[in-house]
């Protein structure tokens, strides 16, 4: 069976975005080989409905549709949902959307969190373990 990871929804943007660093560094293609690993089956991808309602609320929705039906398409995404209990100990978290990322990364049994921001994730750590996608 392929390792399950959590793709938080910066990796997500970098890669549709073809967004750079500041040195000019293309996040795309870091991003890009992440996911050409799930498809070459060495990941399935643990996507939640944060991650979908993050994306349309940067209207990057409709991008993503591709993306995503080739993910299904070849069943490498494995669907978690937000329930209320998820949400009431995000806000008590006092970082509601990254707690909820790590939350839900840990619901579906996801062994990393792949993120751009792991020192936003190092206060989750105990829930997930948080790694950058060249470090994968």
């Amino acid at each position: 069976m392929s390792r399950l990871i959590y793709l938080d929804t910066n990796i997500y943007r970098d890669f549709l975005e073809m967004r750079t660093n500041r040195k000019g560094r293309p996040l795309d293609e870091l991003s890009g080989k992440v996911f050409d690993r799930a498809v070459s089956c060495e990941f399935n991808i643990v996507i939640s409905d944060w991650v979908i309602e993050q994306l349309s609320h940067q209207s990057m929705l409709e991008k993503s549709r591709v993306l995503f039906s080739e993910l299904k398409e070849r069943k490498k995404f494995i669907h978690v949902l937000t329930d209320n209990e998820d949400r009431i100990a995000a806000r008590k978290s006092g970082n509601y959307d990254d707690y909820l990322h790590a939350l839900l990364a840990r619901k579906g049994n996801a062994e990393y969190l792949i993120t751009r921001n792991i020192k936003d994730f190092i206060p989750f750590k105990k829930l997930i373990e948080p790694k950058l996608p060249e470090n994968l």
